[in-house]
């Protein structure tokens, strides 16, 4: 579909039956505009209502870390091997007032993150229903970039400096990649 930048699909490693569907769009009216108008979008969600136990939860999300619209977006060339890679979800509510100061924060912690070899993203989002309330998304290549991140100066100093920040603790999730599995449809296409 022409406004949609991504869709990932991730499954969760503690729970097989839980997935996540991530959809980035070109511009911001572009997600109502498809769900009042895009034939296949309308199927698509009549099937999946079909498969799922419950109600599906829909976050709208806005993107603080890349700003660049081009790392939202997937390569022209995806001849790639398939990987499947490490995805974190850390949901994160911060204490009112405390928004700026936490972007700025995390968003260093990404930027240098990202320079790491096996660091294939570093996504922060601020839900746009609460401002409080943010979702860092994490892709590692293996067990071994993870743990070389979660040990790193930057980020031990980004996790000293968040106690006081926050309003209530980090709730972490993992997931495998179900979609793209290629590599390069994860990593950032241009620089930061």
């Amino acid at each position: 579909e022409p406004s949609l930048a991504r869709f990932d699909v991730l499954q969760s490693n503690s729970n097989p039956s839980q997935f996540i569907l991530v959809q980035v769009f070109k511009d911001r009216s572009s997600p109502y505009e498809r769900e009042e108008s895009s034939e296949i979008h309308a199927r698509w969600m009549e099937k999946i209502e079909d498969l799922t136990v419950g109600s599906i939860e829909t976050l709208r999300m806005t993107p603080r870390f890349p700003l660049k619209a081009s790392n939202w977006m997937y390569p022209e060339d995806d001849d790639d091997d398939e990987t499947e890679l490490i995805c974190r979800h850390l949901s994160i509510r911060v204490d009112e007032n405390a928004e700026k100061e936490f972007l700025e924060l995390t968003i260093l912690n990404a930027r240098n993150s990202i320079m790491s070899d096996g660091v294939a993203r570093f996504d922060v989002l601020q839900h746009d229903d609460d401002p409080q309330q943010f979702m860092i998304v994490q892709a590692f290549k293996n067990e071994e970039a993870q743990k070389a991140h979660e040990g790193s100066e930057h980020n031990q100093r980004w996790l000293a400096n968040l106690p006081e920040l926050l309003a209530a603790n980090i709730a972490a999730a993992e997931f495998s990649n179900i979609f793209p599995l290629e590599l390069k449809r994860w990593e950032y296409q241009s620089k930061l």
